[in-house]
């Protein structure tokens, strides 16, 4: 069995169990953190990420919004007449995509715990916030 070098911590490992990255071959300990490892295809992780991105960029392109105005006239024993109003708007594709985003970016973060890539913790970050922002836009907005 043929063995090589380590970049990453020195150690002699099996040829089969290396990675090329951009600093070297690295076993598969020293390679698991680098985002940048030839050939070795997107994690898990960064798919959800991705899927997760999706999803809270979906009330960017489509929108299903309901409004409601209630309005009540009172008259007082001084026949003075008193309006009152309430309202409220929903966005139900703002609801959906900020709660998906915000499911999917938790699933990914528990997945990348392990990986720990950098891309995917930033596109972990930027689901996040634009699922939490979705979400509340098709509550209040």
């Amino acid at each position: 069995m043929e063995t090589k070098v380590c970049a990453g911590c020195g150690a002699s490992v099996a040829v089969a169990s290396m990675s090329w990255t951009s600093d070297g071959e690295r076993c598969e300990d020293c390679a698991g953190g680098h985002a940048d490892v030839v050939g070795q295809g997107s994690s898990s992780a960064t798919r959800v990420a991705v899927g997760a991105l999706v999803a809270a960029a979906l009330p960017l392109v489509f929108s299903y919004r309901t409004s409601s105005t209630t309005t009540v006239t009172m008259t007082d024993a001084a026949g003075v007449e008193h309006v009152a109003s309430s309202g409220s708007a929903y966005d139900y594709v703002a609801i959906g995509g900020g709660g998906i985003a915000l499911v999917l970016a938790t699933v990914a973060l528990l997945l990348n715990l392990k990986e720990k890539r950098k891309a995917a913790f930033v596109m972990l970050g930027l689901a996040f916030v634009v699922g939490a922002y979705q979400l509340a836009r098709g509550f209040v907005f």
